[in-house]
């Protein structure tokens, strides 16, 4: 993956699609190339998903546990 700012020559759809055919043609994958915007989305969507997962195996796990305010949080009440 390649990170750039740069719309004008490099994060640039039509170029993109440039650079992934060349690369096929030589027996190379395909690569992918973003903005630091799109990646810290994603990165934050990642990060959201993977707290909802731990949380609900700390649940299954152990019936109440902390929230962050310090309260008991019980999901099954």
């Amino acid at each position: 993956m390649l990170v750039s700012w740069n719309f004008k020559h490099i994060v640039n759809l039509e170029r993109i699609r440039g650079y992934n055919a060349v690369n096929l043609k030589q027996g190379y994958p395909m690569i992918e190339i973003r903005t630091p915007l799109e990646i810290l989305v994603r990165y934050r969507e990642n990060l959201r998903q993977n707290d909802q997962e731990i949380l609900r195996n700390i649940s299954y796990w152990i019936p109440a546990y902390q929230g962050n305010d310090g309260r008991v949080v019980d999901e099954n009440l």
